[in-house]
């Protein structure tokens, strides 16, 4: 099989260069199953490149958005957010979809998931 080399589209560093040279020799010089694991695997190292070319052109705020833990309330507090009496809270508990087991007899609430449970009750009554 004919070698066929490619003209570099963009500049690239003697280490690229020399690794482009050398696959460049090996494609044309191997079997159909050997290409097809070449071709597979070039197309991976294009793949991560993608990657790496569109992390750089963001912002670091957008490749790591800053989040926030999640506050675990007590017992008390998601009863005053709820404007239910103490017991009401320990009665429902089971039924609360943000109650998160801190220990065989602890009980805490998630307070995201509190403000989704509200947000996915607003206008239910």
């Amino acid at each position: 099989m004919k070698s066929v080399s490619l003209a570099p589209v963009v500049a690239l560093d003697d280490r690229l260069s020399a690794a482009l040279r050398d696959l460049e020799a090996v494609a044309g010089n191997v079997d159909a199953e050997a290409f097809a694991n070449l071709s597979a695997g070039l197309e991976r190292v294009r793949c991560i490149a993608q990657l790496r070319v569109v992390a750089l052109s963001r912002p670091p705020a957008e490749i790591v958005p800053s989040v926030r833990p999640d506050r675990l309330l007590k017992a008390e507090e998601l009863a005053e957010r709820l404007a239910v009496p103490l017991d009401w809270v320990y009665r429902h508990q089971r039924q609360l979809p943000f109650r998160v087991r801190v220990g065989s007899r602890l009980v805490r609430f998630s307070e995201s998931g509190f403000q989704r449970w509200v947000r996915t009750r607003e206008g239910k009554d």
